[in-house]
Order: structure tokens, then sequence, then C-alpha cells
């Protein structure tokens, strides 16, 4: 899954490695969004295994590209197991399976249910503060 699917373009906002690393934020939350709405929605159909995108490797990827760029003021993205960056500025993030989610799933539905939107919410918070820093940058220098 690419992070451009459902998102608009936003490349054509990026003035700097900061800018570059707000976007990918802003798209990862994005198609993480998507995930947990299908994890929601789907959550009826035959066969349905919740999935989820591993936040913890995209964190520390963005981490490290953090890093190198206030030490040699660069931007270096590595790949990692579930996230691959393109030299064009996109990257590619696969779904894994979620496994406390099929637990609960299979074990306590409204639990399952409790804990997609509690994700949803932490979602978007985060989705929110990298777009009002990506605001508050472009305003900044303008």
């Amino acid at each position: 899954m690419t992070a451009k699917s459902g998102q608009r373009d936003l490349s054509g906002i990026v003035r700097d490695n900061i800018d570059e690393l707000l976007v990918k934020i802003i798209e990862f939350t994005c198609v993480r969004n998507e995930i947990i709405s299908n994890n929601i929605s789907n959550c009826h159909l035959p066969g349905f295994v919740p999935k989820k995108l591993d936040d913890e490797e995209f964190a520390t990827l963005i981490s490290y590209a953090l890093s190198e760029h206030l030490k040699n003021n660069r931007l270096m993205l590595r790949d990692g197991e579930c996230v691959r960056f393109f030299d064009d500025g996109a990257f590619d993030i696969n779904a894994k399976i979620d496994i406390k989610a099929v637990e609960l799933f299979r074990k306590n539905f409204p639990g399952y249910i409790s804990l997609q939107k509690k994700r949803r919410r932490e979602n978007l918070a985060n989705n929110r503060i990298a777009v009002a820093l990506l605001e508050q940058k472009i305003q900044k220098s303008r």
C-alpha cells in the first residue's frame, strides 16, 4: 500500500527536510486511518483478519532521519521491514496482521471495537499535530 493512497499529493509544499518528514507523518497517518477504518467496517466479512501498520518502526525510521538531519543537515531515510522509501519522495507501507486485535476480535468483540476506536482517536490526534506543525512552519516562512 503506497502512502499516496487516499491522500492528495503534498510534495509541492515541501521546502526542506523537516517539511518532508512532516508530510511523511501526515501521509502515514492517512494510510493508518484507512487501515483502522477497514478494521471496523470490514469486521463482519467472512475471513476478515485485522491489520495494522507498524507505527513503532515508522517512528524509529523518522527519528533516525531527524537525527541525521540535525547532525549533517541532510535527510537520510532508511527502509524498514514494513516501510520502504523511494527517491521520488513516495514510500510503501506493508500492513501486517494485528495479533492483539485478532485475539480481541475472537474473544471480546466490544473490546476489539473499543481498541480500534482508541487507535483511530490517537491517529487523528497525531495527524492533526503534524498538519498544524507543517501549517505553522509554512506560515512562518512566508
